[in-house]
């Protein structure tokens, strides 16, 4: 629009030029190095008109030119996928009305084989994926992706069944579980190398969704780094307690306090039953003893008593990692500002309260630049 704008400014500044230029007998006079050269008025305003029209094309040519070839190919890719979803349902169609008999195999049926081939094709070029997103969410792709599962195609190692997570974000729990349950430690190394976003979209919607035994087998296959992610902490502790694990929580404890981070330590604080927070706070208060050198165990205890509404030791554990919050987790000193605000310390929870805006413009200048 930028470069129309000057366009337009430039054609217009010429036409003014031009009929503010002297004019002799209904003819335009330009003044060139060597000779005055007598240009008919009406021939001379058409040329500049030729001229800012041959202009504009040329830009549209180059704005369009990109965006045609993109569509183009966008065009292709779906007429590939649309051909083998097609070859799909007739395939299906002859395969007792689209289920594939357990005794089947890809080898022995020629048809199916091939399809399975261009399937792969697909899986493998990162950009079908989108679109195999979307088609493959239809109850004939996830037909096709049930039966794919049943003859245990075996795809390349880089879209082994990390492709099949980017696609059943939405299916059925029972879908959900038997692509868990085959999990690998390739498949999710690829995945968090190549998707790591999907990866971490598909485990908040999957984990409470799986059952208690491949649950935990998924959680023992992610990097140690993925189990930390914020985005899975509090994910994480829902899915543990809708599994139970907090049955035997001092066990619990102990195997996960021997990570660096504790990890979601301080959100389970927030789901804890209410019913059993006295619990709770004794075994944080022992965890403490032998952890000190973390904030997620002063956090979770913070929050504990503040979810019990006991503000002064609220404040004395939130208060015991106030500097390390200021100097590295100022996203929870809204938690202290709203202590402060409670027990009437109003300057302590205004100077938290700046922090957070100060540290908030400070990230949109960095982000800026």
């Amino acid at each position: 629009m930028l470069i129309r704008r000057v366009i337009l400014i430039i054609g217009l500044s010429t036409l003014v030029y031009l009929s503010l230029h002297p004019l002799q007998w209904g003819h335009l006079t330009l003044q060139t190095s060597t000779q005055t050269l007598k240009v008919p008025l009406f021939v001379a305003i058409i040329l500049m008109i030729l001229c800012c029209l041959t202009t504009l094309l040329i830009h549209q040519m180059i704005t369009w030119g990109p965006q045609r070839l993109k569509d183009w190919r966008m065009t292709r890719q779906h007429s590939e996928l649309q051909n083998t979803i097609d070859r799909a349902e007739a395939i299906f169609k002859t395969l007792n009305q689209g289920h594939i008999p357990k005794s089947a195999s890809s080898s022995s049926m020629p048809e199916l084989n091939a399809l399975i081939h261009d399937i792969q094709t697909l899986f493998n070029d990162d950009a079908h994926l989108h679109t195999l997103v979307a088609a493959l969410k239809t109850p004939l792709g996830q037909n096709l992706l049930r039966a794919l599962q049943k003859q245990q195609v075996a795809f390349t190692p880089s879209s082994t069944l990390s492709n099949f997570i980017l696609l059943h974000q939405r299916l059925p729990a029972h879908d959900l579980e038997s692509i868990a349950q085959h999990l690998t430690p390739i498949d999710v190394k690829q995945l968090y190398t190549l998707h790591p976003t999907s990866l971490i979209q598909w485990l908040e919607y999957s984990l409470p969704k799986l059952s208690s035994e491949t649950f935990e087998k998924v959680w023992a296959l992610l990097p140690k780094s993925l189990q930390k992610h914020p985005k899975l902490h509090l994910t994480w502790a829902c899915a543990a307690e809708q599994h139970h694990m907090f049955k035997q929580p001092q066990a619990w404890l102990k195997t996960y306090l021997s990570l660096t981070e504790a990890p979601a330590l301080d959100h389970v604080a927030l789901i804890w039953p209410e019913h059993d927070l006295d619990h709770w706070l004794q075994w944080l208060s022992k965890a403490h003893l032998t952890h000190s050198n973390t904030i997620i165990i002063p956090l979770a205890l913070a929050r504990t008593y503040y979810r019990k509404n006991q503000l002064n030791q609220a404040l004395q554990h939130y208060q015991s990692i106030e500097r390390e919050l200021y100097a590295n987790h100022s996203q929870h000193l809204l938690e202290l500002a709203q202590v402060y605000q409670q027990i009437g310390n109003h300057a302590a929870a205004l100077k938290a309260i700046q922090h957070i805006c100060a540290q908030h413009h400070s990230n949109i200048k960095t982000g800026s630049k």
